[in-house]
């Protein structure tokens, strides 16, 4: 056994116990400690229709709850009032991963991370209001395609590849990555952590010539697939509250789907848990809340069951509504 390669995680507990006390204090005077994460929901593949129109994998509200937060599941095509209401009522927003790929922007999952994506930034400009929203994967894509006002996205795929990922200049000024512990930074751009697993991207060069796309976001990183063809991978707001990976974090921790390459081991795991665990301390800084206790008991996703999908669509198990 390379006992050079495991002391990382040996030292993992004393860094992120410094990690926590340290990034969650810094920037804001205000910290809510009972926040509560809208995740988006989607319309359901051909596959899983037969469970439900639309779907929530379980693996986000995991992810979500695995760091301290609890889960609120966002409906597709709701009338503008209910957006409003839950943007009102939650301290962040997840826009998970998915197959809608060119119907992305008219989808209903789309026109509802459009209706958060503006009142997030509108908020944000005129009361200093922090909502964060964060998008994995297709989520990236929304946020990327939403900043730039037109579809910027290229066939561009990594079907089911794990990666490591380039750190762009300045990365260490970053929100994402400022107070990263450096074997966690090594980590990622030596080890090929994330795992990727999507048909479209965004180009560095399709990056920097979108204007809007460039003054909202900064571009943290950059990644390669098996054919050496480079997309942009981590992205965060250059004033707002956005942060986008290209990969999923999520998988690591809860995706078991024999059908996938995901990496389980402590590194991995690690990592995953760091970029939630950031997620959530941005979202301990909104100080939205629910109208009342009945209201957010109500809106909660433990009012709803979970189906076994068996792999099925490369997936444990999933939330379905109609």
């Amino acid at each position: 056994m390379n006992n050079l390669a495991f002391s990382p995680l040996f030292a993992f507990p004393v860094l992120y116990a410094v990690y926590v006390y340290v990034y969650v204090g810094s920037g804001s005077a205000f910290v809510n400690n009972r926040p509560i994460i809208g995740v988006m929901t989607q319309e359901s593949p051909s596959d899983l229709s037969q469970f439900g129109s639309t779907y929530l994998p379980a693996t986000y509200v995991k992810f979500v709850e695995a760091s301290g937060a609890r889960v609120v599941p966002i409906l597709v095509n709701q009338s503008d009032i209910y957006y409003e209401n839950m943007f009102h009522s939650l301290n962040g927003l997840l826009l998970p991963g998915g197959g809608l790929d060119k119907k992305l922007m008219t989808s209903g999952y789309g026109r509802a991370g459009k209706m958060f994506y503006d009142l997030a930034t509108k908020n944000f400009d005129k009361y200093g209001d922090v909502f964060p929203i964060w998008g994995t994967c297709q989520g990236f894509e929304l946020l990327s395609c939403l900043a730039a006002g037109e579809d910027i996205l290229t066939p561009l795929e990594a079907d089911n590849e794990n990666l490591n990922i380039e750190m762009c200049p300045g990365y260490r000024n970053s929100r994402i990555f400022g107070d990263a512990a450096d074997w966690i930074l090594e980590a990622l751009q030596n080890d090929a952590l994330t795992f990727n697993y999507h048909s479209f991207s965004v180009t560095p060069q399709d990056f920097n010539n979108a204007k809007s796309m460039k003054s909202t976001y900064k571009m943290v990183s950059i990644s390669k697939n098996d054919d050496g063809r480079e997309f942009v991978s981590v992205i965060e707001g250059n004033v707002y509250p956005l942060f986008g990976v290209q990969f999923h974090p999520e998988k690591p921790i809860f995706a078991w789907s024999p059908n996938t390459n995901v990496k389980h081991d402590a590194l991995s795991v690690a990592v995953s848990r760091y970029f939630g665990d950031f997620f959530v301390s941005e979202a301990r800084k909104s100080n939205h809340s629910f109208k009342s206790l009945e209201e957010e008991t109500a809106a909660s996703i433990y009012n709803y069951n979970t189906v076994n999908l068996k792999g099925l669509d490369k997936l444990d198990d999933a939330y379905f509504f109609t």
